[in-house]
């Protein structure tokens, strides 16, 4: 099984070369094409740290990357909304890294969420790995002794990790809000490997038991 997981990240990231240079460099003026760039230079960057742990077969940093890729997707879809009327990417890219506060925005992750399409946000076999994948967040009992359930509960951390983060990140890609941001890149082709790896992703984690 730990086979299937490294072909699916290898494809995926693969997937992703063929046009993330494309996107461009970080530029000066603070528009939502650089928040696109900034939150897709973390995707990229998670893909790569899950790699890593597939190898090493770390379990808890495998879940707790998935965490943080979950709450940028969902902030993908916040900052990207086309209203804006909250200006939402000024205050992004103005907050203070001298601040104390972590969050750059007062408002609470359940009503950011409420900007997330709901074709994303309502898939049930999504929420339940992803609760499975949320209790390793924190130093409770289960992600404690984590390492006593045996290699195959690990090893269905490490693949519910993957798999989530590919279904959410191509669904980002998917996003045509997204894609309008960046006419240069010819999104048709792009698009359709990205719906077959998507596809792959969602059936791989149907095989989850939960």
């Amino acid at each position: 099984m730990g086979n299937k997981s490294k072909k699916l990240l290898k494809d995926f990231i693969e997937h992703l070369d063929t046009f993330y240079k494309d996107l461009g460099v970080f530029g000066t003026t603070q528009e939502r094409q650089d928040v696109a760039r900034e939150i897709c230079n973390r995707f990229y960057s998670n893909l790569v740290s899950l790699e890593n742990h597939l190898l090493l077969k770390d379990s808890l940093s495998a879940a707790l990357i998935q965490r943080y890729n979950h709450e940028l997707v969902v902030d993908f879809y916040y900052l990207l909304d086309p209203s804006d009327k909250e200006n939402k990417t000024e205050k992004f890219f103005n907050h203070s890294h001298d601040s104390v506060a972590r969050e750059w925005s007062t408002l609470p992750s359940k009503e950011k969420r409420a900007f997330v399409p709901p074709w994303v946000a309502d898939d049930k076999g999504l929420v339940s790995i992803y609760k499975i994948l949320s209790n390793m967040a924190h130093p409770n009992i289960i992600s404690i002794r984590l390492n006593r359930r045996g290699k195959e509960s690990e090893y269905k951390i490490i693949k519910g990790a993957i798999t989530l983060c590919i279904v959410e990140i191509s669904s980002c890609i998917n996003h045509k809000i997204f894609r309008d941001l960046f006419p240069n890149i010819s999104w048709i082709s792009v698009l359709e490997r990205n719906q077959i790896l998507h596809s792959r992703a969602v059936s791989f984690l149907s095989e989850i038991d939960t």
